[in-house]
């Protein structure tokens, strides 16, 4: 793996963490202004899919690239390793997670894929279509899962 590879993960927790402490809103978003913003905005979407504010805000950064998810996690809750699972464990019930995992699963891949789409198929309109259907699909099947199991109880 080269270097360049290496760095992406540590320059995106970088813009993580700077993304964290811009001023921005009260609340819980006076901890974390700009990414509670960012959660903020996009909650209405997402909480029908049992997504809270914190995890929508993991989500937008996995767009980035999907391997910065646990760094956000560790960024947005302040922990690592077993305390984070735990917290998590605790903030979660089991169909909330399977719910944001299905989400994680089959929304776009990352930044660097849509770039490489758009290039190799030399259409921006192409790229477009490929990052909103694959977020259209994941909300339609978290949803559906959520709701369903809500419905029935679980």
């Amino acid at each position: 793996m080269s270097v360049k590879n290496h760095l992406r993960p540590l320059t995106l927790a970088i813009g993580l963490w700077a993304a964290f402490w811009v001023a921005g809103l009260p609340d819980y978003y006076l901890q974390y202004p700009f990414a509670g913003m960012l959660g903020h905005w996009f909650q209405p979407v997402l909480a029908p899919l049992g997504i809270d504010a914190r995890l929508t805000v993991a989500l937008i950064f996995g767009f980035i690239a999907k391997e910065v998810l646990i760094g956000a996690f560790a960024v947005i809750f302040g922990l690592e390793g077993q305390a984070l699972a735990a917290d998590l464990a605790g903030r979660m019930d089991w169909v909330q997670a399977y719910s944001f995992m299905l989400f994680t699963l089959i929304y776009t891949p990352c930044l660097s894929t849509v770039a490489t789409l758009r290039a190799e198929a030399k259409s921006s309109s192409y790229a477009l279509l490929s990052v909103t259907w694959s977020i259209l699909l994941a909300w339609g099947v978290s949803f559906a899962f959520y709701q369903l199991a809500r419905h029935l109880g679980l």
